[in-house]
Protein backbone atom coordinates (compact mmCIF):
# COMPACT_ATOMS: atom_id res chain seq x y z
CA UNK A 1 0.00 0.00 0.00
CA UNK A 2 1.48 3.76 -0.55
CA UNK A 3 0.88 5.22 2.76
CA UNK A 4 2.91 7.91 3.46
CA UNK A 5 5.38 7.44 0.83
CA UNK A 6 7.84 10.19 -0.66
CA UNK A 7 6.42 10.34 -3.88
CA UNK A 8 2.80 10.58 -2.27
CA UNK A 9 3.83 13.23 -0.30
CA UNK A 10 5.67 15.22 -2.34
CA UNK A 11 2.52 15.36 -5.35
CA UNK A 12 0.41 16.26 -2.49
CA UNK A 13 2.53 19.08 -1.15
CA UNK A 14 3.03 20.09 -4.84
CA UNK A 15 -0.55 20.08 -5.79
CA UNK A 16 -0.95 22.40 -2.12
CA UNK A 17 1.28 25.12 -3.87
CA UNK A 18 0.13 24.35 -6.94
CA UNK A 19 -1.51 27.57 -7.53
CA UNK A 20 2.00 29.42 -7.42
CA UNK A 21 2.32 28.14 -10.77
CA UNK A 22 -0.93 29.98 -11.81
CA UNK A 23 -2.27 25.90 -13.38
CA UNK A 24 -4.46 24.60 -10.32
CA UNK A 25 -6.49 22.74 -12.72
CA UNK A 26 -3.81 19.89 -12.58
CA UNK A 27 -4.27 19.09 -9.43
CA UNK A 28 -7.30 17.67 -9.93
CA UNK A 29 -5.21 16.01 -13.08
CA UNK A 30 -2.98 14.65 -10.37
CA UNK A 31 -5.01 13.10 -7.76
CA UNK A 32 -7.43 11.44 -10.83
CA UNK A 33 -3.82 9.53 -11.68
CA UNK A 34 -3.20 8.65 -7.98
CA UNK A 35 -6.80 7.64 -7.38
CA UNK A 36 -6.60 5.50 -10.70
CA UNK A 37 -3.62 4.03 -9.13
CA UNK A 38 -4.76 2.69 -5.91
CA UNK A 39 -7.49 1.64 -8.08
CA UNK A 40 -5.99 -0.49 -10.71
CA UNK A 41 -3.13 -2.07 -8.37
CA UNK A 42 -6.18 -2.97 -5.84
CA UNK A 43 -4.53 -1.33 -3.49
CA UNK A 44 -7.55 0.62 -1.81
CA UNK A 45 -10.19 0.98 0.97
CA UNK A 46 -13.49 0.78 -0.31
CA UNK A 47 -15.79 3.81 -0.20
CA UNK A 48 -19.16 3.83 1.81
CA UNK A 49 -22.22 3.10 0.14
CA UNK A 50 -23.38 6.96 0.96
CA UNK A 51 -19.99 8.26 -0.65
CA UNK A 52 -20.89 6.01 -3.70
CA UNK A 53 -24.51 7.42 -3.53
CA UNK A 54 -23.27 11.02 -3.26
CA UNK A 55 -20.85 10.67 -6.01
CA UNK A 56 -23.72 9.66 -8.73
CA UNK A 57 -25.75 12.94 -7.23
CA UNK A 58 -23.20 15.26 -7.93
CA UNK A 59 -22.58 13.90 -11.41
CA UNK A 60 -26.54 14.35 -11.80
CA UNK A 61 -26.63 18.07 -10.83
CA UNK A 62 -23.88 19.17 -13.10
CA UNK A 63 -25.41 16.72 -15.67
CA UNK A 64 -28.84 19.02 -15.15
CA UNK A 65 -26.49 22.37 -14.96
CA UNK A 66 -25.31 21.30 -18.91
CA UNK A 67 -28.33 21.33 -19.86
CA UNK A 68 -28.97 24.77 -19.12
CA UNK A 69 -25.41 26.39 -19.29
CA UNK A 70 -22.09 25.57 -21.40
CA UNK A 71 -20.71 21.96 -20.73
CA UNK A 72 -17.32 23.30 -19.97
CA UNK A 73 -18.73 25.97 -17.43
CA UNK A 74 -20.33 23.01 -15.84
CA UNK A 75 -17.17 21.00 -15.70
CA UNK A 76 -15.62 24.37 -14.55
CA UNK A 77 -18.34 25.03 -11.57
CA UNK A 78 -18.29 21.16 -10.56
CA UNK A 79 -14.15 21.40 -10.69
CA UNK A 80 -14.41 24.87 -8.35
CA UNK A 81 -17.25 23.79 -6.13
CA UNK A 82 -16.84 19.68 -5.77
CA UNK A 83 -13.14 19.37 -6.81
CA UNK A 84 -12.80 18.52 -2.72
CA UNK A 85 -14.97 15.32 -3.53
CA UNK A 86 -11.58 13.84 -5.55
CA UNK A 87 -9.21 14.71 -2.81
CA UNK A 88 -11.93 13.28 -0.06
CA UNK A 89 -11.76 10.05 -2.44
CA UNK A 90 -7.85 9.39 -2.92
CA UNK A 91 -7.46 10.12 0.85
CA UNK A 92 -10.61 7.97 2.02
CA UNK A 93 -9.18 4.94 -0.36
CA UNK A 94 -5.62 5.23 0.19
CA UNK A 95 -5.62 5.97 3.89
CA UNK A 96 -2.87 8.93 3.30
CA UNK A 97 -1.87 11.38 6.26
CA UNK A 98 -1.17 14.71 5.89
CA UNK A 99 1.40 16.12 8.02
CA UNK A 100 0.10 19.25 9.24
CA UNK A 101 2.66 20.93 11.03
CA UNK A 102 4.86 20.13 7.30
CA UNK A 103 2.44 22.15 5.58
CA UNK A 104 1.95 24.71 8.06
CA UNK A 105 6.00 25.44 8.71
CA UNK A 106 6.27 25.25 4.84
CA UNK A 107 3.45 27.67 3.74
CA UNK A 108 4.24 30.31 6.74
CA UNK A 109 8.06 30.02 4.77
CA UNK A 110 6.85 30.62 1.56
CA UNK A 111 4.18 33.26 2.58
CA UNK A 112 7.02 35.03 4.12
CA UNK A 113 8.87 34.59 0.99
CA UNK A 114 6.36 36.08 -1.28
CA UNK A 115 5.68 39.10 1.21
CA UNK A 116 9.50 39.37 0.76
CA UNK A 117 9.84 39.33 -3.19
CA UNK A 118 7.24 41.25 -3.93
CA UNK A 119 7.80 44.20 -1.77
CA UNK A 120 11.42 44.37 -3.05
CA UNK A 121 12.51 42.70 -6.42
CA UNK A 122 10.06 41.10 -8.04
CA UNK A 123 6.91 43.09 -9.89
CA UNK A 124 3.52 41.69 -8.73
CA UNK A 125 2.71 41.30 -11.99
CA UNK A 126 5.38 38.48 -12.66
CA UNK A 127 3.42 36.73 -9.82
CA UNK A 128 0.91 33.72 -11.34
CA UNK A 129 -0.42 33.41 -7.69
CA UNK A 130 -2.00 36.56 -8.43
CA UNK A 131 -5.78 36.46 -10.29
CA UNK A 132 -4.79 38.44 -13.64
CA UNK A 133 -8.46 40.18 -13.18
CA UNK A 134 -7.23 41.71 -9.97
CA UNK A 135 -3.90 43.28 -11.44
CA UNK A 136 -5.68 47.15 -11.70
CA UNK A 137 -7.55 46.77 -8.61
CA UNK A 138 -6.67 45.49 -5.17
CA UNK A 139 -3.49 43.43 -6.45
CA UNK A 140 -2.02 46.98 -6.76
CA UNK A 141 -3.55 48.84 -4.13
CA UNK A 142 -1.23 49.03 -1.08
CA UNK A 143 -1.47 48.67 2.33
CA UNK A 144 0.42 51.84 3.47
CA UNK A 145 4.17 50.86 1.98
CA UNK A 146 3.28 47.32 1.51
CA UNK A 147 1.99 44.96 -1.11
CA UNK A 148 -0.13 42.39 0.62
CA UNK A 149 1.06 39.10 0.16
CA UNK A 150 -1.79 36.68 -2.04
CA UNK A 151 -0.31 33.28 -1.04
CA UNK A 152 -0.97 29.60 -1.79
CA UNK A 153 -4.46 30.27 -2.31
CA UNK A 154 -4.75 33.50 -4.89
CA UNK A 155 -6.22 36.22 -2.14
CA UNK A 156 -4.49 37.04 0.88
CA UNK A 157 -8.00 35.88 2.64
CA UNK A 158 -7.99 32.10 1.35
CA UNK A 159 -4.73 32.00 2.21
CA UNK A 160 -4.71 33.47 6.00
CA UNK A 161 -7.42 31.01 6.19
CA UNK A 162 -5.65 28.02 5.12
CA UNK A 163 -2.72 29.35 7.75
CA UNK A 164 -5.43 28.97 10.34
CA UNK A 165 -6.81 25.33 9.60
CA UNK A 166 -3.39 24.09 8.79
CA UNK A 167 -2.14 25.57 12.79
CA UNK A 168 -6.01 24.39 14.43
CA UNK A 169 -5.53 21.41 12.26
CA UNK A 170 -2.08 20.19 14.37
CA UNK A 171 -3.20 21.25 17.54
CA UNK A 172 -6.55 18.49 17.31
CA UNK A 173 -4.72 15.94 15.05
CA UNK A 174 -1.27 16.12 15.92
CA UNK A 175 -1.38 16.97 19.79
CA UNK A 176 1.73 16.03 20.84
CA UNK A 177 3.76 17.72 17.89
CA UNK A 178 1.30 21.18 18.80
CA UNK A 179 3.73 23.76 20.36
CA UNK A 180 2.28 27.41 21.40
CA UNK A 181 5.01 28.91 19.64
CA UNK A 182 2.93 28.02 16.12
CA UNK A 183 0.49 30.55 17.20
CA UNK A 184 3.33 33.15 17.36
CA UNK A 185 4.93 31.57 14.10
CA UNK A 186 1.18 32.17 12.16
CA UNK A 187 0.62 35.74 13.11
CA UNK A 188 3.60 36.75 10.75
CA UNK A 189 2.31 35.53 7.35
CA UNK A 190 -1.19 36.75 8.70
CA UNK A 191 -0.18 40.71 8.97
CA UNK A 192 1.64 40.01 5.66
CA UNK A 193 -1.95 38.86 4.28
CA UNK A 194 -3.92 41.83 6.10
CA UNK A 195 -6.75 39.86 6.39
CA UNK A 196 -9.65 40.50 8.78
CA UNK A 197 -11.25 37.07 8.30
CA UNK A 198 -7.73 35.61 9.18
CA UNK A 199 -7.55 37.27 12.09
CA UNK A 200 -10.89 37.24 13.29
CA UNK A 201 -11.03 32.75 12.97
CA UNK A 202 -7.17 33.42 14.33
CA UNK A 203 -8.82 35.02 17.87
CA UNK A 204 -11.62 32.36 17.82
CA UNK A 205 -9.05 29.26 17.66
CA UNK A 206 -7.36 31.14 20.51
CA UNK A 207 -10.47 31.80 22.33
CA UNK A 208 -11.17 27.46 21.66
CA UNK A 209 -7.70 26.69 22.86
CA UNK A 210 -6.87 28.94 25.84
CA UNK A 211 -10.79 27.99 27.09
CA UNK A 212 -11.71 31.56 27.47
CA UNK A 213 -15.11 30.85 27.75
CA UNK A 214 -14.88 28.89 31.41
CA UNK A 215 -14.32 30.63 34.74
CA UNK A 216 -12.02 33.49 35.13
CA UNK A 217 -10.61 33.11 31.90
CA UNK A 218 -14.59 34.05 30.70
CA UNK A 219 -14.00 37.45 32.11
CA UNK A 220 -10.66 37.89 30.79
CA UNK A 221 -11.70 36.86 27.32
CA UNK A 222 -14.44 39.75 27.72
CA UNK A 223 -11.80 42.18 28.77
CA UNK A 224 -9.40 41.31 25.61
CA UNK A 225 -12.20 41.26 23.49
CA UNK A 226 -12.96 44.83 24.68
CA UNK A 227 -9.57 45.97 24.56
CA UNK A 228 -8.99 44.65 20.77
CA UNK A 229 -12.76 45.98 19.48
CA UNK A 230 -11.17 49.44 20.95
CA UNK A 231 -7.88 48.84 19.26
CA UNK A 232 -10.06 48.74 15.95
CA UNK A 233 -11.44 51.61 16.66
CA UNK A 234 -8.34 53.79 15.96
CA UNK A 235 -7.23 51.47 13.08
CA UNK A 236 -8.16 53.82 9.80
CA UNK A 237 -9.47 52.37 6.40
CA UNK A 238 -7.44 53.65 4.20
CA UNK A 239 -4.15 53.32 3.07
CA UNK A 240 -2.29 54.95 5.88
CA UNK A 241 -4.04 51.98 8.16
CA UNK A 242 -1.12 49.55 6.78
CA UNK A 243 -1.29 45.89 6.26
CA UNK A 244 -3.91 45.74 9.37
CA UNK A 245 -6.80 48.26 7.64
CA UNK A 246 -8.90 45.16 6.74
CA UNK A 247 -9.38 44.81 10.41
CA UNK A 248 -10.85 47.97 11.04
CA UNK A 249 -14.42 48.79 12.23
CA UNK A 250 -15.08 50.71 9.56
CA UNK A 251 -14.01 48.11 6.81
CA UNK A 252 -16.41 45.62 8.71
CA UNK A 253 -19.25 47.82 8.71
CA UNK A 254 -18.23 48.11 4.84
CA UNK A 255 -18.65 44.44 4.44
CA UNK A 256 -22.20 43.78 6.46
CA UNK A 257 -23.32 46.67 3.79
CA UNK A 258 -21.68 45.15 0.70
CA UNK A 259 -23.02 41.61 1.78
CA UNK A 260 -26.65 42.48 2.41
CA UNK A 261 -26.82 43.92 -1.06
CA UNK A 262 -24.96 41.19 -2.78
CA UNK A 263 -27.79 38.80 -1.56
CA UNK A 264 -30.35 41.00 -2.46
CA UNK A 265 -28.81 41.28 -5.87
CA UNK A 266 -28.36 36.92 -6.22
CA UNK A 267 -32.12 36.23 -5.07
CA UNK A 268 -33.35 38.61 -7.72
CA UNK A 269 -31.23 37.05 -10.35
CA UNK A 270 -31.52 33.18 -9.28
CA UNK A 271 -35.58 33.63 -8.48
CA UNK A 272 -36.47 33.59 -12.12
CA UNK A 273 -37.59 30.30 -12.38
CA UNK A 274 -37.41 26.73 -9.79
CA UNK A 275 -34.80 25.31 -11.63
CA UNK A 276 -32.33 28.13 -11.35
CA UNK A 277 -34.11 28.14 -7.80
CA UNK A 278 -32.32 24.89 -7.32
CA UNK A 279 -29.89 24.62 -9.60
CA UNK A 280 -28.34 27.71 -9.88
CA UNK A 281 -27.98 30.69 -12.47
CA UNK A 282 -27.95 29.35 -16.19
CA UNK A 283 -25.80 32.51 -17.19
CA UNK A 284 -27.55 32.77 -20.44
CA UNK A 285 -25.77 36.10 -21.27
CA UNK A 286 -22.45 35.35 -23.29
CA UNK A 287 -20.88 38.27 -21.54
CA UNK A 288 -21.73 37.15 -17.89
CA UNK A 289 -18.73 35.33 -16.55
CA UNK A 290 -19.06 32.60 -14.15
CA UNK A 291 -19.25 33.30 -10.50
CA UNK A 292 -16.30 31.24 -8.83
CA UNK A 293 -14.33 33.88 -6.35
CA UNK A 294 -15.96 36.86 -5.12
CA UNK A 295 -15.61 38.34 -1.61
CA UNK A 296 -18.29 35.61 -0.48
CA UNK A 297 -18.14 32.19 -0.70
CA UNK A 298 -21.10 30.52 0.22
CA UNK A 299 -23.10 33.31 -2.29
CA UNK A 300 -21.43 32.85 -5.04
CA UNK A 301 -21.90 29.01 -5.08
CA UNK A 302 -25.69 30.06 -4.24
CA UNK A 303 -25.82 31.74 -7.30
CA UNK A 304 -23.67 29.36 -9.33
CA UNK A 305 -25.44 26.03 -8.15
CA UNK A 306 -28.35 27.05 -6.35
CA UNK A 307 -29.94 26.36 -2.99
CA UNK A 308 -29.54 22.63 -3.98
CA UNK A 309 -25.69 22.97 -4.71
CA UNK A 310 -25.01 24.40 -1.18
CA UNK A 311 -27.50 22.27 0.73
CA UNK A 312 -25.08 19.07 -1.12
CA UNK A 313 -21.97 20.09 0.50
CA UNK A 314 -23.32 21.19 3.75
CA UNK A 315 -25.22 17.77 3.98
CA UNK A 316 -22.24 15.65 2.73
CA UNK A 317 -20.30 17.42 5.89
CA UNK A 318 -23.10 16.74 8.04
CA UNK A 319 -23.62 13.17 7.43
CA UNK A 320 -19.73 12.42 7.91
CA UNK A 321 -20.29 14.38 11.25
CA UNK A 322 -17.17 16.63 10.96
CA UNK A 323 -18.94 20.09 10.77
CA UNK A 324 -18.05 20.76 14.75
CA UNK A 325 -14.70 19.68 14.29
CA UNK A 326 -12.60 23.29 14.62
CA UNK A 327 -10.46 22.72 11.37
CA UNK A 328 -13.75 22.02 9.47
CA UNK A 329 -15.93 24.30 11.03
CA UNK A 330 -13.70 27.12 10.38
CA UNK A 331 -13.19 25.97 6.74
CA UNK A 332 -17.01 26.70 6.35
CA UNK A 333 -17.23 29.57 8.08
CA UNK A 334 -14.82 31.72 6.65
CA UNK A 335 -16.27 30.93 3.18
CA UNK A 336 -18.75 33.29 4.26
CA UNK A 337 -15.96 36.09 3.03
CA UNK A 338 -13.72 34.80 0.76
CA UNK A 339 -13.88 30.86 -0.15
CA UNK A 340 -10.58 29.36 1.15
CA UNK A 341 -12.37 25.68 1.19
CA UNK A 342 -13.27 25.96 -2.73
CA UNK A 343 -9.39 26.67 -3.22
CA UNK A 344 -7.21 24.18 -4.56
CA UNK A 345 -5.23 23.99 -1.07
CA UNK A 346 -8.61 24.54 0.83
CA UNK A 347 -10.22 21.47 -1.43
CA UNK A 348 -7.02 19.23 -0.40
CA UNK A 349 -7.59 19.76 3.27
CA UNK A 350 -11.33 19.44 3.36
CA UNK A 351 -11.11 16.73 1.30
CA UNK A 352 -8.35 15.40 4.02
CA UNK A 353 -10.30 16.30 7.17
CA UNK A 354 -13.45 14.60 6.05
CA UNK A 355 -12.03 11.29 5.19
CA UNK A 356 -10.29 11.70 8.31
CA UNK A 357 -11.32 9.60 12.09
CA UNK A 358 -12.13 12.19 14.74
CA UNK A 359 -9.47 11.85 17.20
CA UNK A 360 -10.46 10.87 20.35
CA UNK A 361 -9.12 13.74 21.79
CA UNK A 362 -11.22 16.44 20.27
CA UNK A 363 -14.49 14.60 22.18
CA UNK A 364 -12.24 13.72 25.28
CA UNK A 365 -9.46 16.22 26.31
CA UNK A 366 -8.86 14.77 29.48
CA UNK A 367 -7.25 11.50 27.64
CA UNK A 368 -4.34 13.41 26.97
CA UNK A 369 -3.36 13.56 30.69
CA UNK A 370 -3.86 9.92 31.46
Amino acid sequence: MLKNNAITTFLITLMFFIQYLGVGVYAHVLVILLILFHITNYKFYKLTNFDLIFVLIIVYFFFVKALNIAALDSILLLKFYFGFILFYIFFKISKFELDYKFLFILTCIVSVIDFTLINTIVPIQMMKNVPGGELNASAQELRGTFYRSYGLGSSPTVSATIVVVLLVSIFYYQRNEFKDKYILFSIIPLIMFGSGTGFFLFFLFLFIRYKLYKGLKLWIGLLLLVLSILALTFIDQNENGGLLSRMSIVYYNFLIDLKLEQIAEVLVKIHNSVTQILFGYNYSRPDEGLRIMSDFGWLDMLEACGYLGIALIWLFVIVKKKLMEPPVFLLMIGAFHYPGLFSIPGQILLGALLAKNTPKIFYKPKIEMQ
